[in-house]
């Protein structure tokens, strides 16, 4: 509902009816007279309620600055206001959002639409102020849309004339009553527009919730699946490193039980057999490959690790050249020695291969 141009259709109608009595002459002067006056009241003080609103948005949100230091900065922010959600969408609104009641875009928002859209510079903000400080301006109270200001309700903006002999007539005007009656309904009809915008996002967020949480918990499920991979390979390769060391502690003695064991019989393809599978050990120690990288989770902004490794399969190598080793002697048992080839050599194809890590991008940990 545009309260402002209703307030300019009234005004017009009063100027035509001063105009027209002041013709009739006689007792009908007077009340011409009283028109015109109350006309020239209307003018003044049209702008009574956006300058009470600067003066409550300097009082409210600004006291801790100087008088042109305030007017600067409300200046400023009504040039940024006007510029981006006025501009944006707030313009078209009768009144302020919900969300603006009790904040500084409440005043920024009445500011606005009193001022037709035209935000006052800093000069005549400054003005403004010095006017209420020198009590030219009453300290109005403007701080919430819940309670309807002048501006806003036809019922009061355009009849609060002096003249309650006028203001009563004016009352009765059958144009008067429609706009106070299509005033009213468009005011519930807004609030109740609101309250259904309000119910459906809340409705909207309450639906998306459990889905949000599905996706977070399973992506904290496949980081904590990840620490626990990474774990259980630190502690495969801590099983391995204390293998090898304990069986350098022990190569020397069975080497020695080796050489004597040789010189009973002509064994010497399980020497070269064992000194093969221990150079072949240590190859395979040397083939050991991980790969890791770090990405940041959208959704629960945690750090998840994906790793790739082929330790597994190293680590199985290993372990079967050092139970060759330890079996090797117990071939000397062989009834014939010509053998003894052939089952090295069956031994040694036993052993599982060592895995290459594929050529593309990591996956991620399941």
């Amino acid at each position: 509902m545009d309260f402002d141009g209703n307030r300019r259709q009234l005004a017009a109608a009063m100027e035509a009816s001063a105009e027209l009595l002041a013709r009739l002459g006689g007792p009908h002067g007077l009340t011409a007279a009283l028109l015109r006056r109350q006309l020239d009241g209307m003018a003044a003080s049209r702008k009574a309620p956006r300058d009470a609103a600067i003066v409550a948005l300097r009082g409210e949100w600004f006291s801790h600055l100087s008088e042109a230091a305030a007017a600067a900065a409300i200046a400023a922010e009504l040039r940024r206001y006007a510029a981006a959600a006025w501009k944006r969408s707030d313009r078209a609104l009768e009144a302020a959002p919900l969300a603006y009641l009790g904040t500084a875009k409440e005043l920024l928002f009445n500011i606005l639409r009193l001022s037709e859209g035209k935000p006052p510079g800093a000069e005549a903000v400054r003005k403004i102020l010095a006017s209420a400080r020198a009590g030219k301006i009453p300290a109005l109270e403007f701080t919430s849309q819940l309670r309807l200001d002048s501006s806003r309700d036809p019922r009061s903006a355009p009849m609060s004339f002096e003249d309650p002999i006028l203001a009563a007539a004016l009352r009765d005007l059958p144009e008067v009553k429609a706009a106070q009656a299509r005033a009213i309904d468009a005011e519930i009809a807004e609030r109740r527009r609101r309250l259904a915008a309000i119910e459906k996002s809340d409705g909207e967020a309450r639906k998306a919730y459990p889905k949000e949480e599905a996706k977070r918990s399973a992506a904290v499920e496949r980081l904590r699946q990840a620490e626990r991979d990474l774990a259980t390979a630190q502690r495969e390769l801590s099983a391995v490193n204390a293998a090898i060391a304990a069986d350098r502690n022990a190569r020397e003695s069975e080497r020695r039980l080796n050489e004597l064991a040789l010189l009973a019989g002509d064994w010497s393809a399980i020497e070269q057999f064992r000194l093969d599978a221990l150079d072949e050990q240590e190859r395979a120690r040397k083939h050991i490959i991980t790969r890791s990288s770090f990405k940041r989770n959208e959704i629960t902004g945690r750090i998840e690790h994906t790793a790739q490794s082929n330790i597994a399969s190293v680590n199985r190598r290993v372990l079967a050249i050092l139970a060759s080793i330890r079996e090797a002697p117990d071939l000397r048992l062989l009834a014939d020695v010509r053998e003894l080839p052939a089952r090295l050599a069956a031994i040694k194809a036993g052993w599982p291969p060592v895995e290459d890590l594929p050529d593309g991008p990591l996956a991620p940990a399941k």
